[in-house]
């Protein structure tokens, strides 16, 4: 890797500065296996299931299975999230997830609370397809094509830094209030989407996402709403 003098122009993105500018695919994996020859249609149609169920099960279980142990460990904001929930659903059931959970913002940020502090997997890596040069610290690098990169997903997110009190679960610090006040500080890389969720990004994002948040939004609203758990491994209804 070699330092470069002239600092290259960042492109924004979508929701937040990053550290490390990425390349973007302009075309979808699958897309190009099937432009090369090496994936057909019936391919398709036979891994894309298997393909879907896995993503649900490893992200969704690590995530739901975390997100408890989080709750239980911090009693008020489980009873905050359960008030949420009684005023919002009424006693019924989330039947509408990917609509209503915009009616939950306490329980969006309760799992995106979970995540900053106990993420599925620890990094992202890629491998460069071209040259690029990448700006850390007002330095630019050149990084040659064919090396991996890697952004580190559970140092940014704990970095005192960037967060106040890091190893404390603290949903409220991603309510849209918080958010805004962070724009146009150092703060706001822990809004980038890569440290938002645990189903990556773009033309690469998980492709059982959709039914994994369904899922969490659809058993933990029923679970908080009807039962509270402790840390003495009793639960009452």
């Amino acid at each position: 890797v070699a330092q470069v003098q002239q600092k290259p122009k960042v492109e924004e993105d979508d929701g937040g500065k990053c550290p490390i500018t990425a390349i973007k695919n302009k075309m979808p994996f699958i897309e190009r296996l099937v432009n090369r020859g090496e994936m057909s249609a019936n391919d398709i149609k036979s891994i894309g299931v298997p393909m879907q169920m896995a993503g649900v099960d490893t992200t969704q279980c690590h995530e739901l299975a975390v997100w408890y142990l989080n709750l239980v460990s911090n009693p008020d904001v489980q009873t905050k999230l359960a008030e949420e929930l009684k005023a919002v659903l009424s006693g019924a059931d989330v039947k509408r997830p990917l609509e209503q959970m915009n009616s939950l913002p306490y329980l969006k940020a309760c799992i995106r609370e979970s995540h900053r502090l106990t993420p599925t997997s620890p990094a992202l890596m890629k491998r460069l397809e071209e040259d690029i040069e990448v700006v850390v610290d007002g330095a630019a690098y050149k990084v040659q094509a064919g090396q991996r990169i890697v952004l580190n997903l559970r140092a940014f997110p704990i970095d005192p830094i960037f967060v106040d009190n890091p190893t404390i679960y603290k949903p409220e610090r991603n309510l849209k209030d918080a958010v805004k006040a962070r724009k146009g500080t150092p703060s706001e890389i822990i809004d980038h989407p890569s440290f938002g969720g645990p189903f990556g990004r773009r033309k690469r994002r998980c492709l059982g996402s959709n039914i994994a948040m369904a899922e969490m939004t659809v058993l933990s609203a029923r679970m908080i709403r009807d039962w509270e758990s402790t840390n003495g491994n009793q639960s009452k209804n």
